[in-house]
């Protein structure tokens, strides 16, 4: 074997296109390639996110990233609790796992705020709040969509909360504010977002930035006067 320059590479199914054959296929095929672990990221858009991880580590991949209760956005990532039993009752287990605490764990996960992941082919599924999305939704709807429903509406497809950026409240709000007033009510909802542990509505996030600027004027007002 030649000489290691890689420690791992992890394979992403970002938007949850693959099965379990061609999740098979693609580790395989990455392993005689490289010399290095391998590991995987798949979300579960199609529902496929946890059986295609089994899948992969029973082909050779030796990393997993997946959430505690498959928690993520749209339909979630692979739910690590599944994937673990699922390997154990397969035939591949640890001894330094406590197997028997995974069920528990997710629903402590849930309790303190993760939230559980939309259905695979829910309307919410097709709901997005990260930053990096939502630039990319607005150019092209597919670019985080492995593909649409039916009947698709780019309104009320986007959330609000500490993983949004400046573009998704320049989409909600137009030209009305600066880049700076953006970046304030971007900062202000990102924190009321981690205090309340919740994400808003495009409506909810829209009076929370009146909310914001007002603010931020009667603060500006007080300091002249003062």
């Amino acid at each position: 074997m030649s000489e290691k320059y890689i420690e791992g590479f992890l394979l992403c199914d970002t938007v949850g296109v693959l099965t379990s054959k061609s999740a098979a296929r693609l580790v395989r095929s990455v392993l005689g390639n490289v010399n290095c672990d391998i590991g995987t990221h798949f979300h579960n858009d199609r529902g496929m996110a946890d059986k295609n991880t089994v899948t992969a580590v029973e082909s050779g991949a030796n990393i997993v990233s997946g959430t505690f209760g498959g928690i993520g956005e749209r339909a979630g990532n692979a739910d690590l609790c599944k994937v673990l039993l699922s390997l154990k009752k397969n035939g591949v287990a640890s001894d330094k796992i406590n197997y028997s605490a995974l069920r528990q764990l997710k629903k402590t996960v849930y309790r303190l705020g993760g939230s559980r992941p939309a259905k695979p082919y829910s309307a919410r599924a097709f709901w997005h709040e990260s930053g990096i999305h939502v630039h990319a939704l607005l150019k092209d709807r597919l670019s985080y969509n492995s593909f649409l429903p039916e009947k698709y509406d780019r309104t009320n497809r986007f959330f609000f909360g500490k993983f949004s950026g400046v573009s998704g409240y320049r989409y909600l709000l137009g030209e009305k504010y600066s880049d700076r007033q953006l970046s304030v009510i971007r900062d202000r909802i990102k924190e009321l977002a981690q205090e309340e542990g919740k994400s808003y509505s495009e409506e909810e996030a829209r009076n929370l930035a009146k909310e914001v600027i007002r603010n931020q004027k009667e603060v500006a007002v007080a300091s002249v006067i003062t």
